[in-house]
Formats: structure tokens, C-alpha cells, sequence
């Protein structure tokens, strides 16, 4: 019986810990768009090899001369300039990240630290967000956004101005059962920058933006 735990565990470690270049356990890992996983030094030493191409060295998914990259263990996703935003959804035109997760029902919130970020957007979306779609200009998506030195937020391409100043964290509070879409400000206890009606049914998806043209991150604390 303990032979048989510690296979599975060794079968586990191997298909699950390891990258795949180094064959070692991960070393500040991150996850291309496409779903696979590396350690960062190994990623990027691969990429080095190759000035005109940048590819999932796995499933060879042409990862253009521009991505958005995934650091796990600081839940960390950041763009570089000339970076092309792509996700394991579809790729978007715009430079943008669709998260897995995906609500139906009840009430959620979560945090975004956008302390290391000059242009940024937050918000839902209908999982049905098309490739050329932007967050917040569609009938089915909705987002605080500041850019170019001003707060506001969107929906089906309508902006709404928000008088403050740039908030470094945003708490997106999702009610469901309200139909309720708000946005916080997590260094002003908790105040109520904006908020949206949405349709209660669902399904909703966290939907982030991020300015390419320079270096941006946006990171998402643990509670």
C-alpha cells in the first residue's frame, strides 16, 4: 500500500512538477498562453536561441514577438514593450488576459494590485469576448480602466468619468444575485468608485488589460 502512494506521488511530481526543458522541478515557473508550464531561466533561454521566432517548445503554438507572462508563485502577470497579449482562450488582438475562472452565481470579489502598471483595466465579460474585442466596449463586458491619466469606466463602448486620482488597488466585487458589478479602492477603505448593473444570470469571466507600448504588471494578492 505505501509502494503504491509513493508511485502515484512520483507519477504526480513528474507530470505535473517538472518542466519540461530542464527536466527538473520548476524553478520560478511561469505558464505561456497556450496552458504549458516552464521555469523561467529555461524559457528564456530558449526564446534566446531564436531572434525571429517565439514558440511553445511543447506544442510549437506561435507565440508571436510579443506575450504576456505568467509568474504563479507571485501571481503575476506582466507585459514587456512590443509584448502581444495572448491566453489560453484565444488570442486578443488588444493586449489582454481572460482568467479560467468563470462565475454563475453568488457573490465574489477579488483584488488587483496596480501599483507596477501606468495603463490597466479591470472588469468582467461574457465568456463570448472575441479576439478583436477590447474589455468594457462591448454590450456583454464592463471595466475600470485608467489611461492616459484618468479614471473611468466602460461598457458597450460608453465612457463614464470617475473623479479620483489613480487608485493603486482595486477590489472587484461581483454580486450576483444583485445583478451588481462594483469597483473598490483598496488604499481608500474600501471606497466605491464605480459600480454597473449586470444581468444576474451569468456567466461571467475576470477580464484584465494592460497598456504594451512599456514595461506594466498587475499582480492579484492572496487573501
Amino acid at each position: 500500500m505505501m509502494s503504491l502512494l509513493y508511485e502515484d506521488i512520483v507519477k504526480f511530481v513528474a507530470n505535473n512538477l517538472k518542466c519540461s526543458i530542464c527536466m527538473e522541478i520548476f524553478t520560478k515557473p511561469v505558464t505561456l498562453v497556450c496552458g504549458h508550464n516552464y521555469c523561467q531561466k529555461c524559457i528564456n533561454a530558449c526564446w534566446a536561441k531564436s531572434s525571429a521566432r517565439r514558440d511553445c517548445p511543447h506544442c510549437r503554438a506561435d507565440l508571436g514577438n510579443k506575450r504576456l507572462v505568467f509568474h504563479t508563485e507571485s501571481r503575476r502577470v506582466e507585459t514587456q514593450p512590443g509584448n502581444q497579449a495572448r491566453t489560453s482562450h484565444g488570442r486578443f488582438d488588444a493586449c489582454q488576459w481572460m482568467a479560467e475562472q468563470e462565475f454563475r452565481g453568488g457573490w465574489v470579489y477579488w483584488d488587483v494590485d496596480t501599483t507596477f502598471s501606468t495603463g490597466w483595466a479591470v472588469g468582467v465579460a461574457n465568456p463570448s469576448l472575441k479576439r478583436n474585442e477590447r474589455l468594457g466596449r462591448t454590450p456583454s463586458s464592463w471595466c475600470l480602466e485608467w489611461s492616459s491619466g484618468q479614471l473611468s469606466a466602460w461598457h458597450n463602448n460608453i465612457k463614464t468619468s470617475v473623479k479620483h486620482s489613480i487608485p493603486n488597488g482595486i477590489r472587484v466585487i461581483l454580486d450576483m444575485p444583485k445583478g451588481q458589478l462594483s469597483f473598490q479602492s483598496l488604499r481608500d477603505s474600501l471606497l466605491e468608485l464605480h459600480s454597473f448593473q449586470v444581468d444576474s444570470s451569468g456567466p461571467f469571466i475576470p477580464v484584465f488589460w494592460l497598456y504594451g507600448l512599456s514595461h506594466n504588471a498587475l499582480t492579484f494578492p492572496r487573501h
